[in-house]
């Protein structure tokens, strides 16, 4: 009985040890990984030619290509980078049913031929944050800049923008650069 106690102390001693271990490894990583800065702007308009996109978010490739395409075919005159509008939250809605727009930004208000539509995003207040890395992480941020605006006494009122600022076949995924802007009201 001794013998069983004995080996029962040494196990949860070793469990304890190693869970701490762990658990102090996390805590190193987390403090590593400085938190996002989160900061608020009046942002100008800016009109962009974009598609509808009515399915999963992790399906979007193609509707860049298919924009970014058609940019480089129609010669529109572009004003920015890229630009993602996502109006649906996916732990909310199901994957097939969520919605976006993916477009340019372009200078004036181009001729564009269907389903290709151009529109105004009007100058609006944003918390913002610039996010590095590859797109399927950038959402993992949202919570810490919606708690983040929430602290500030902000609540959010439109669609989530990414404005991609630095992407492309050419860069690697872990060097994206992606500004996201919540338009936010008090």
């Amino acid at each position: 009985m001794r013998k069983i106690l004995f080996s029962g102390t040494i196990l949860l001693a070793l469990f304890l040890i190693i869970s701490g271990a762990v658990l102090s490894g996390m805590q190193e990583k987390q403090a590593e990984k400085p938190p996002v800065e989160v900061k608020i702007k009046t942002t100008t308009p800016m009109s962009i030619a974009y598609l509808e996109h009515k399915g999963p978010y992790s399906e979007l490739e193609p509707v860049f290509n298919k924009v970014m395409s058609y940019a480089m075919q129609k010669n529109l005159e572009l004003a920015g980078p890229p630009v993602g509008i996502y109006y649906d939250d996916p732990a909310e809605v199901p994957a097939s049913e969520l919605r976006c727009e993916i477009g340019v930004h372009v200078k004036g208000e181009p001729e564009v031929d269907p389903p290709f539509r151009v529109k105004e995003i009007p100058s609006q207040e944003v918390g913002y944050a610039l996010l590095k890395g590859p797109y399927e992480k950038i959402a993992l941020h949202y919570p810490e800049i919606i708690s983040s605006l929430m602290e500030q006494g902000y609540k959010i009122v439109g669609p989530i923008i990414e404005i991609y600022r630095v992407s492309g076949p050419n860069i690697q995924p872990e060097e994206y650069l992606t500004e996201v802007w919540f338009p936010v009201a008090k």
